[in-house]
C-alpha cells in the first residue's frame, strides 16, 4: 500500500481519474464544434454549474475527497474547472479582452507540459532536501516558508505569497523558453 492503510493511486482511483480526463476530452470536443463562441461559453457555464451542483448533492452520500478521488470530487472539480474555463473563454475569445494581463497565461499555456514538469521537479526538490536547524531537520520547503513567508499576517496571506513566489520561480524558465521559441509538445 502506498500510504500503509490505503492506496490513493491504486486501481479504484484510476476510474475517476479516467472520468476526469474524459470530461476534459469532451470539453475539447465541445470547443472544436462549429457552434457560435457565445453558445460554447454558455454551454460550458451551464454544464459547469450542473456538475458543481451534482457534485455537492452526491457529496451528501459519497463525500468529496481528493485523496480518494471520489466521483463527487470529480463532478465538483470538473464543474469548477468548466466555470473558470467558460469565464476565460468568454473574456478572451468572445469579448476579445486581451492585453498584457493575458500574456502570462499565454506563456504558461504554450509550454504547459514543461511548466507542469518543472513545478513537479521543483516541488520534489524542495521536499527532498533537508535543512538542519538546531537539533532537527526540516524540508527546504518548510525552511523557506518559515523564514520568508510565515511572518506575514494573516497566515493565509503568507501562504498565498509563498504560492505566488513558487509560480513566479516556475514562470521564469517557461518565459525564457517562450522568448527563445522553444515549445515542448506531445
Amino acid at each position: 500500500m502506498y500510504e500503509g492503510t490505503r492506496d490513493p493511486e491504486g486501481i479504484l482511483s484510476t476510474f475517476p481519474a479516467i472520468a476526469t480526463a474524459l470530461l476534459g476530452v469532451l470539453t475539447g470536443e465541445w470547443l472544436a464544434t462549429l457552434r457560435d463562441a457565445r453558445k460554447k461559453a454558455a454551454g460550458m457555464l451551464a454544464f459547469g454549474i450542473a456538475c458543481v451542483v451534482a457534485g455537492q448533492l452526491w457529496g451528501l452520500w459519497f463525500p468529496i475527497n481528493k485523496k480518494l478521488w471520489t466521483s463527487s470530487f470529480v463532478l465538483f472539480t470538473a464543474g469548477c474547472a468548466l466555470i473558470c474555463l467558460a469565464a476565460c473563454y468568454w473574456i478572451n475569445d468572445v469579448k476579445l479582452h486581451r492585453g498584457i494581463w493575458t500574456k502570462p497565461f499565454v506563456i504558461f499555456g504554450t509550454n504547459a507540459i514543461a511548466a507542469y514538469t518543472l513545478a513537479d521537479l521543483l516541488s520534489s526538490l524542495l521536499f527532498s532536501f533537508r535543512v538542519h536547524t538546531g537539533r532537527h531537520a526540516v524540508t527546504l520547503q518548510d525552511y523557506i516558508y518559515r523564514h520568508a513567508f510565515a511572518q506575514i499576517n494573516p497566515r493565509a496571506l503568507g501562504s498565498l505569497a509563498y504560492s505566488l513566489a513558487f509560480v513566479l520561480v516556475c514562470f521564469l524558465p517557461i518565459w525564457w523558453m517562450y522568448r527563445k521559441r522553444i515549445f515542448l509538445k506531445v
